[in-house]
């Protein structure tokens, strides 16, 4: 009723077949021992001989079942706490693996706004060149209604038009620039256009003009 003990535990110098064979001989269980003494003896005499025994040492997975069998309270224990323990090494890798996914999503968000930052620094950049160079362009055009065309004959109408056109495009950058840009510029255009409508005998359009012109210059 005991523990079995290995033979080989008792005397390390045996042979591993002899400890087969009497492990068999002494199994627990009547199905794994020898059917008869003469099957016993046989095997004992095939030892002896130097032949293969017809014994089979039990497998790793038979005598652990056996111990369970025989220790069911430690081997429940046992593998309650084997199981905690996976629970715990499979949790570990999938949080593990969860934070990894969410550094690796940070880490893309934060370049796309780095990304997102840049394009917008050089579309702000871009877009006051552009103003710059309307605000220019403008300039230059009234201009030269003032110095190159004001002492060619038949130009009044035209130059009307140039001022106008050059009003709208004023109007259309100063949704996106600051008025003291375009203060100078509007002023002179509305100068400018109070001589032309003089000129045509608009008077009520040319003091319109000349009205504007000083608003201007008394909010600048």
């Amino acid at each position: 009723e005991g523990e079995l003990v290995p033979p080989k535990r008792l005397n390390p110098t045996i042979s591993q077949d002899l400890e087969t064979i009497c492990l068999k001989a002494m199994s627990r269980d009547s199905g794994q021992r020898y059917a008869t003494a003469a099957e016993f003896a046989a095997d004992l005499r095939r030892w002896l001989s130097g032949e293969p025994i017809l014994a089979r040492r039990s497998s790793s997975l038979e005598r652990l079942y056996r111990w369970v069998v025989r220790n069911p309270r430690v081997a429940g224990l046992a593998a309650s706490t084997a199981g905690l323990l996976m629970v715990l090494a499979v949790g570990s890798l999938v949080a593990a693996l969860l934070i990894n996914a969410k550094n690796e999503q940070l880490e893309i968000e934060i370049e796309k706004s780095r990304i997102a930052g840049v394009r917008t620094e050089r579309f702000a950049k871009s877009a006051t060149e552009q103003r710059e160079l309307a605000i220019a362009s403008l300039n230059d055009l009234i201009n030269k209604v003032q110095t190159q065309l004001k002492d060619q004959p038949g130009t009044l109408k035209l130059r009307e038009e140039l001022l106008r056109t050059a009003f709208a495009g004023l109007e259309r950058v100063a949704q996106s620039a600051d008025q003291s840009e375009l203060e100078h510029t509007t002023i002179e255009a509305h100068q400018q256009m109070s001589k032309i409508l003089t000129a045509l005998g608009d008077a009520p359009g040319a003091i319109n003009q000349v009205r504007k012109a000083a608003e201007l210059c008394s909010s600048a």
